[in-house]
């Protein structure tokens, strides 16, 4: 029987991970036969926040504590891009292009204790527009020789990682953004972790959470910590654990969940005013994605006449139809529906 070539597998995941970014993950095969608990679901990004954007943490952080309390964790990590985005205020740009392990987020229970986003190179210079409040940041970069770190005996020693710009800079003609960008690089220059899953150790070691019981809303970060050999944290299952500090909302997702909410109705409402006899699914379609983005919002979803689309193939007058439709603002969705109908 031929042997499986390990190398094409992890030749796989490397580019994988490679992909758009020059950033290196361990991905799929660090996940290992561990089944992810939660849903994903697909991140699309909205247009960039305007002025008066609330850019405050999400984290409903009393609520936060008491869950952590009442379930007996020292804290609580996230993988899943919709709480790491609760935790840490953002949605890496990795998570956009799919990558298998874009970020983590930590909250330690004790509120002396500082939490963290770990997210790659990459996103430090969208955090450096300061549009948001973050956490405290620990990026990742690449291993140097990333050759030597595929074979998965060597996971638990943690790799050189490269540095950070490599280019010569013109000082003098830089505009003030950019001197943010460099700015942002050189602060972390000498701090980068080689990998995705090297930064989360590296979150937990300065958030006090090295030794201790934590929640995770994906139990492959407890395969991730123990292929790295960090096998003094114990962690449970906290898919329910987010779920239940999240359903108390923070004011500042109040904010957001209302302009949503606003947006999406408005867009929905200009849509059918402007329904025509003889129009088609893609149509309207059109006209929805057009007046969400007047109103700064992302459409996500919208039905119209059944779920599966008009029953003629067009609008017909007088036949009563649905329409459901769904925006987001700041990843916050509005959800709006009603019966209607073109004509008597």
């Amino acid at each position: 029987m031929t042997k499986p070539d390990p190398y094409h597998i992890e030749r796989r995941d490397f580019f994988a991970g490679l992909a758009g970014g020059a950033t290196f993950a361990l991905g799929a095969a660090m996940l290992g036969a561990e089944t992810a608990q939660a849903n994903w679901g697909l991140i699309a990004p909205g247009p960039v926040p305007g002025e008066g954007f609330d850019g405050r943490s999400l984290v409903n952080r009393p609520r936060a504590y008491e869950v952590m309390e009442q379930e007996g964790v020292d804290g609580i990590v996230a993988l899943n891009p919709v709480n790491v985005f609760y935790l840490g205020n953002y949605f890496s740009y990795e998570v956009q292009k799919l990558r298998a392990i874009p970020s983590f987020a930590v909250m330690p229970r004790d509120p002396d204790k500082p939490s963290f986003l770990v997210v790659a190179s990459t996103d430090l210079w969208f955090i450096a527009n300061a549009e948001r409040e973050y956490p405290e940041i620990i990026p990742y970069s690449a291993p140097v020789s990333w050759e030597k770190y595929r074979d998965p005996e060597t996971w638990n020693q943690q790799p050189e990682s490269r540095g950070g710009i490599r280019r010569p800079i013109r000082e003098e003609s830089l505009t003030d953004i950019e001197r943010g960008w460099v700015e942002m690089e050189r602060r972390f220059e000498s701090r980068k972790a080689a990998t995705p899953e090297w930064a989360l150790v590296r979150a937990l070691e300065e958030a006090g959470l090295a030794k201790v019981r934590v929640a995770v809303d994906d139990m492959s970060i407890a395969h991730i910590l123990s292929s790295l050999g960090q096998d003094g944290i114990t962690c449970v299952p906290g898919d329910n654990t987010f779920r239940k500090i999240r359903m108390i909302k923070s004011d500042v997702e109040l904010v957001h969940m209302r302009a949503a909410a606003r947006a999406n109705q408005d867009a929905c409402m200009a849509m059918l005013r402007q329904v025509e006899a003889g129009m088609t699914k893609a149509d309207t379609d059109q006209l929805f994605l057009e007046e969400a983005a007047k109103r700064g919002a992302k459409a996500i979803w919208i039905a119209m006449g059944t779920i599966g689309g008009f029953a003629d193939g067009e609008v017909v007058p007088g036949r009563p139809m649905m329409v459901d439709a769904v925006c987001q603002i700041n990843y916050y969705h509005g959800d709006f529906g009603r019966t209607w109908c073109l004509g008597e």
